[in-house]
């Protein structure tokens, strides 16, 4: 394998792990949020907070996808500027 393979398959690898936490993260989440809405004396905060939570956890993630593009983008400038 090739260095431009390998680069396409580490970006490849990033993308899919950076995906599979964001579902893991968003299902365990999802049970949090869910447990303590069932507790009276909080359920409103907890209701409250839920949209903005899940709102910054999304651009967490979104950053992490932009970060491994922007990252791809670059080795495969300089594999090209090495001539591979």
């Amino acid at each position: 394998m090739n260095l431009r393979e390998n680069q396409q398959q580490l970006e490849n690898t990033v993308a899919q792990t950076i995906d599979s936490a964001e579902s893991m993260h968003r299902m365990a989440a999802a049970g949090l949020f869910e447990q303590l809405g069932q507790v009276a004396p909080i359920s409103g905060v907890v209701q409250g907070i839920r949209p903005a939570y899940e709102n910054g956890a999304a651009q967490v993630f979104e950053i992490g996808r932009t970060l491994n593009r922007s990252a791809g983008e670059l080795a495969r400038a300089a594999l090209d500027r090495i001539g591979m």
